[in-house]
């Protein structure tokens, strides 16, 4: 909000204005009028003074009032459009921010939805600052002050009446938390379900799934529906209080101002003045027991997201990062300890060099280690001990974008963004040139169904690359790793989604792509690891063997086992292999 304090201040400049002319200016120049008019025997004599009056009144009371209120809420307009704007992208970088790991705990939908209650929250917190806080404040403030003046009494009874209303809205809104944070609980568990099943929809209709999950979302919308309806029925019953409260206040103070005013203690313009004050008190009381009941949801809405806001990150970047010296891509894990928890402990003490330009493969049943090797390299997760160094410098002392810059990375199951062919494959060069974009294509063998289709590379994939077959996805990310052109090329079972032909293609592209960098593969099809420079063995975080494809098969050790057990060139389950032996 700091940012935009010209237009904050703005708005609440003029709000104030417009709202000290309308609660104080206005009704007393009403009630000038009024014992005018009434007092006058000679209707010539008081003319000019009355026209005077509804001159003043017209003229330069109301049109400053509407002047200031289009003021301020042109201000507001853009105050609010600009604080928006600002949040939202606050909270996409701060969630970028976040490992792996989290948006691993993470459902996307409810997250998508906590950050939409979040901004909506925004909104209504600072109407109620603008119109609650800061116009309820003066107008009540207003009223008293008059009513001071005008009659003791009723400013005193009216005084009273305020402390219990406000004071019954306080005690009664606590209790309403409760139930606005079940809503917003129930609400984001019923969003999570329906992007969960959206996005895998196709294993919905694989499974004949729709029954069970219809019930599962007829339990959640339920519950949704439940805690919806206790919520609100909370909210009735303050309205109710609010009500009866506010009936009493303008019924008994209107009976006390008629007594007085038989009593001869006040004038006809002072009842019409008091009359609106009551009005208008009372709808500012009103709006104050309602305004932070919204209020309260609003902060209630935005707590989930306010709490993951204010999470510390699992990975941080440093406060004050090294320039990058990344270039040859030599790799060191040294003395390294990780464990995912406690229970789990993954690596303890271990050490590994990956020489500059060296084609290593990574091989082992899984829960092995390899693919934590993989998400500690590019600081997906953190050693708890020990470091991992590019040559030769620490990972750790270097941005996360600097380090992931020099990593050509591709995962086992393809990533594609609901963008087009190019901009997937460009998204690591997004400067290539269309004779680079397409030499890359062509290495990774997806040149030519990529032209066949009908608008080409301009050809939008769908959700996840949905549009696109399991191999074709796999050589769009291929393809979007050659174009990076990274030292480093970390392959995570590039090739499982590929066809035995296209995998031959693909393999020629990738020991082209190779050529001058230092790679990790990992690999369960081994006769895609043949001509790697070294093979290591990996079982419960330990390297048992290595070396080169021929060595580890002359050995006749774990690596010419698994090569002697493997079913159709994938390392075989442990479970299978007992049962068919």
């Amino acid at each position: 909000m700091k940012r935009h304090w010209l237009l904050m201040s703005a708005s609440i400049v003029s709000e104030v204005a417009a709202i000290v002319i309308a609660s104080t200016a206005i009704p007393l120049l009403y009630r000038k009028i009024i014992d005018v008019t009434s007092q006058a025997t000679d209707r010539q004599v008081v003319a000019h003074d009355l026209m005077v009056l509804v001159g003043l009144l017209t003229l330069a009371l109301v049109a400053t009032n509407m002047i200031c209120r289009r003021i301020s809420n042109f201000s507001l307009i853009s105050f609010r459009a600009n604080v928006t704007r600002d949040l939202t992208r606050s909270v996409f970088e701060t969630l970028q921010k976040h490992s792996y790991s989290f948006f691993s705990n993470e459902f996307a939908g409810a997250l998508v939805s906590k950050q939409n209650r979040f901004i909506g929250g925004f909104e209504q917190v600072y109407s109620f600052f603008l119109f609650t806080v800061i116009d309820s404040s003066i107008g009540l403030a207003s009223s008293i002050i008059v009513l001071a003046f005008v009659s003791p009494l009723l400013c005193v009874l009216f005084v009273a009446w305020a402390i219990i209303f406000i004071g019954a809205v306080m005690w009664l809104t606590p209790k309403q938390r409760t139930r606005n944070l079940a809503r917003a609980v129930a609400q984001s568990r019923l969003t999570a379900l329906f992007a969960d099943v959206l996005s895998n929809i196709l294993t919905v209709k694989a499974f004949a799934g729709e029954s069970s999950e219809k019930q599962l979302m007829n339990e959640r919308s339920q519950d949704s529906y439940e805690k919806l309806l206790w919520a609100r029925q909370g909210r009735a019953r303050i309205n109710l209080v609010q009500t009866t409260l506010t009936t009493l206040l303008q019924g008994g103070l209107m009976i006390v101002a008629v007594l007085l005013w038989i009593r001869g203690e006040i004038s006809a313009g002072t009842i019409v003045l008091i009359q609106i004050y009551l009005v208008r008190a009372a709808e500012t009381v009103w709006s104050i027991g309602r305004d932070t009941l919204e209020f309260q949801s609003a902060v209630d809405d935005a707590q989930e997201m306010a709490k993951i806001l204010d999470m510390p990150t699992e990975v941080s970047d440093p406060s004050k990062p090294e320039p990058s010296r990344i270039a040859s891509g030599m790799i060191r894990f040294d003395d390294v300890t990780f464990a995912y928890d406690s229970r789990r402990s993954i690596f303890e003490h271990f050490n590994l060099t990956v020489r500059s330009g060296e084609k290593i493969a990574l091989v082992g049943h899984s829960g092995a280690g390899k693919t934590t090797i993989t998400k500690l390299l590019l600081r997906f997760l953190d050693v708890q001990a020990g470091a991992v160094t590019i040559d030769g410098q620490d990972i750790r002392w270097i941005t996360q974008e600097d380090l992931r810059r020099n990593i050509g990375y591709v995962s086992q199951e393809p990533l594609l963004f609901h963008r087009t062919l190019r901009e997937n494959i460009t998204y690591g060069n997004p400067d290539a040139s269309e004779l680079e974009i397409e030499e890359a294509a062509k290495k990774a063998r997806a040149h030519d169904f990529i032209v066949a289709l009908p608008n080409g590379y301009e050809t939008l994939v769908g959700e996840r690359g949905i549009k696109l077959s399991g191999g074709e996805r796999q050589r769009v990310a291929i393809a979007r790793a050659m174009l990076k052109n990274a030292p480093i090329l970390v392959l995570d079972e590039a090739t499982s989604s590929l066809d035995s032909e296209s995998e031959k293609h693909i393999q020629e592209a990738l020991d082209e792509a190779m050529k001058g960098r230092t790679t990790l593969v990992i690999a369960h099809r081994l006769s895609t690891i043949r001509k790697m420079d070294r093979i290591l063995v990996f079982e419960e975080g330990k390297v048992i063997e290595e070396g080169s494809h021929e060595d580890l098969i002359a050995k006749g050790g774990v690596y010419s086992s698994l090569w002697n057990q493997q079913s159709g060139g994938f390392i075989a389950d442990p479970e299978e292999l007992t049962a068919t032996t």
